[in-house]
């Protein structure tokens, strides 16, 4: 695994335990303020607690499925756990790290953003397979983007 990809790994698996941490004391407030409140007003408070169990499992399930993602396979082609750089309309970069959770997920390492795409999103799905000098489309609005692929790692 190149230094990098453990860099953006251990970053995003930080925000995601982050974001747990705080859904569980979140819900321990909750719980603290339901013994407080008499039995006719748990039904919103249910509902919310409802969801942060949702959430908190998804976010779990996300870190597992994250950390059993071998992301030090070399491919000269984009496959599950490659990190890719590609330019935009001949106008800027972008970077996209292809696993199998957290889409939509920014990691900012050194000011440099990187989006966690999976291999079903849009973006996703056209990169899979894609080699350095391969072309793509995305349609985005009313405007169609064109990708090149510049780096593979």
């Amino acid at each position: 695994m190149t230094n990098v990809k453990k860099e953006l790994l251990d970053e995003l698996l930080r925000k995601i335990n982050q974001e747990l941490k705080t859904l569980a004391s979140a819900e321990t407030k909750e719980e603290e303020n339901l013994s407080e409140i008499d039995e006719g007003n748990h039904k919103p408070a249910s509902y919310l607690e409802g969801a942060q169990v949702k959430r908190m499992k998804e976010l779990s399930e996300t870190i597992e499925a994250i950390k059993h993602t071998d992301v030090s396979k070399k491919s000269e082609k984009v496959i599950m756990g490659s990190l890719v750089e590609a330019d935009v309309d001949g106008e800027e970069q972008k970077s996209f790290f292809v696993l199998p959770a957290a889409s939509g997920e920014k990691i900012v390492i050194e000011k440099k953003n990187t989006f966690v795409v999976t291999p079903n999103s849009p973006i996703g799905q056209r990169l899979m397979g894609k080699k350095i000098g391969d072309y793509f489309d995305l349609p985005v609005g009313s405007k169609v983007h064109e990708y090149e692929i510049i780096d593979l790692i």
